[in-house]
């Protein structure tokens, strides 16, 4: 069982495309259901929105953005990006509400990950830009209100520290504006970042 706590309840849902259920959160009723489109998904909230990713190793990715009050779907946008089981995902909602997206920019073994900003009230693109300076990018944040943090592996990574991993580029420091690279750190050899 997966529970979030959102603006004025919890998100629950129980596994990939099973319902995800707004419970009211002074009765802990059911405000609010719905079911997503595919088999897997990935998720994120903040505020009044809930993010909902249809991931697919052939489709594009659709992001859902709805309104946590009564679960009515605010917009919906599709990406260019392919997202395999085990592949990177990561959101993150910026002040105002905008949503910055990464996934894989296709072969995710080659290490590219595509980074797309979205505009909070319709979905349309603000920008889009690929990059191959923020490792698997399993973490998006914002840093500060004009940057955006993104790079890291995930956490269960970290115990597979090898003698010969490359290193290079791990995190990188993107202007929310426009996703121009504000600054890079790289990883020492045979190390794995985690943020």
């Amino acid at each position: 069982l997966h529970v979030y706590a959102v603006e004025g309840g919890v998100l629950a849902f129980t596994k990939n495309n099973a319902p995800v259920t707004l419970l009211d959160g002074s009765s802990l009723k059911p405000r609010w259901s719905l079911r997503p489109d595919s088999k897997r998904i990935a998720w994120d909230a903040s505020g009044r929105r809930f993010l909902l990713l249809d991931l697919s190793a052939k489709d594009a990715t659709a992001v859902s953005a709805y309104d946590v009050a009564d679960g009515h779907r605010v917009w919906c946008a599709s990406l260019d990006q392919h997202q395999a089981s085990g592949d990177p995902v990561a959101t993150t909602f910026l002040d105002g509400g905008d949503v910055v997206a990464a996934l894989p920019d296709g072969d995710a073994k080659k290490g590219r990950v595509a980074l797309t900003r979205l505009a909070a009230g319709t979905g349309k693109k603000v920008w889009s830009r690929t990059y191959a300076t923020v490792a698997r990018a399993d973490y998006l944040g914002p840093l500060t209100t004009d940057l955006v943090l993104a790079g890291g592996s995930e956490e269960f990574r970290l115990a597979e520290q090898t003698a010969d991993g490359k290193g290079g580029p791990a995190i990188t420091a993107l202007s929310a504006a426009d996703g121009k690279p504000a600054w890079t750190w790289d990883a020492d050899a045979g190390s794995v970042v985690h943020v």
